[in-house]
């Protein structure tokens, strides 16, 4: 994308935002669903998988 696509207004059901918006939005999104993925997962007696655990992580 372009510096001006990412500064130019979108219209969407929810309003209007500028486009690097979006980005954020889905960054928020990602993180709220892994925090109620890992709560559920703490709540059924099970460990959530680290998040930065590269050494167990595949390549």
């Amino acid at each position: 994308m372009t510096d001006e696509q990412l500064a130019s207004p979108v219209e969407s059901p929810f309003g209007t935002f500028l486009g690097w918006q979006y980005f954020n939005f889905c960054y928020d999104e990602h993180w709220h669903h892994r925090g109620q993925l890992y709560t559920y997962a703490r709540l059924l007696g099970k460990e959530p998988p680290m998040l930065y655990d590269y050494e167990n992580s595949p390549a």
